[in-house]
């Protein structure tokens, strides 16, 4: 594929499933600025930000195969990914 390429959001998730590193390259670029400030927002600690970014970008690579294109897109499954993170060390900071 095309390093330049620029996918649907159907045939992004199917990229993302054949192991594409374009595909993964164009999610990062496209979705990674919004996803960190998710995140940001809500622990609103930036060392934690950052290490619980890197932590949800391997959940999203290690389980992109769980994507079900028919129930949401590729950005809203792994937007659901980080929110749960951040959600869950917000959780702990607070007990």
């Amino acid at each position: 594929m095309l390093k330049n390429r620029i996918y649907s959001q159907d045939e992004l998730a199917v990229a993302l499933k054949c192991n594409d590193i374009n595909a993964f390259e164009y999610f990062y670029d496209r979705y990674a600025a919004a996803l960190y400030g998710v995140i940001l927002r809500i622990v609103h600690d930036e060392q934690a930000t950052d290490l619980l970014f890197q932590e949800s970008f391997l959940e999203v690579y290690e389980n992109i195969r769980n994507h079900d294109s028919g129930k949401c897109t590729i950005f809203t499954w792994a937007l659901s990914i980080f929110k749960r993170k951040a959600m869950d060390y917000h959780q702990l900071v607070l007990a």
